[in-house]
């Protein structure tokens, strides 16, 4: 009944698939990390759309990062990833010392990916009422004009008849 976080790195789609389908017996909020192997990982091998292609399993998806830097990262959550796995390390020795981030360095990587979340916002088709434009006269016409093109232009506010109007 928890939620389950699943690394992907060596499996292929079908063990993916017979690992989701146990999860599900037990647990309805899975999310899918793309992972690469490889440490460092090179940023040709990093391949994000295979994190888009995890969606087919009908999970959430994320990244489990081996890359140096925050460029990666900061892509994947522009692609939808609901988690980032990332090294952070104290010094440069050890292990994965090499390319984990500093603590500051993840830090900015964690300021990037909310920035994203902000820019990306909502479906939003039609912008703000008032800068939209409206057909206007181009000066006052007497009674009885015939109306010429040259009478008529576009401007703001969205005061009066829209211009797919215009005809």
């Amino acid at each position: 009944g928890k939620p389950m976080i699943m690394s992907c790195g060596q499996a292929d789609s079908h063990e993916i698939q017979a690992a989701v389908s146990t999860a599900r017996k037990h647990c309805d909020d899975i999310t899918l990390l793309h992972c690469v192997s490889q440490y460092p990982t090179d940023q040709s091998d990093v391949n994000l759309k295979t994190m888009n292609a995890l969606r087919r399993f009908g999970c959430k998806i994320g990244i489990s990062d081996h890359s140096e830097g925050s460029l990666v990262p900061v892509i994947a959550a522009t692609l939808g990833a609901k988690v980032i796995e990332k090294h952070v390390a104290l010094s440069s020795s050890g292990l994965d010392g090499h390319f984990a981030m500093k603590p500051y360095q993840f830090n900015n990587m964690v300021e990037k990916v909310r920035q994203i979340d902000v820019v990306m916002g909502d479906i939003k088709f039609g912008g703000d009422f008032e800068l939209r434009r409206s057909l206007y006269f181009t000066a006052n016409l007497p009674a009885g004009t015939q109306i010429k093109p040259m009478h008529i232009k576009t401007a703001r506010p969205n005061l009066g008849l829209s211009p797919l109007k215009y005809d």
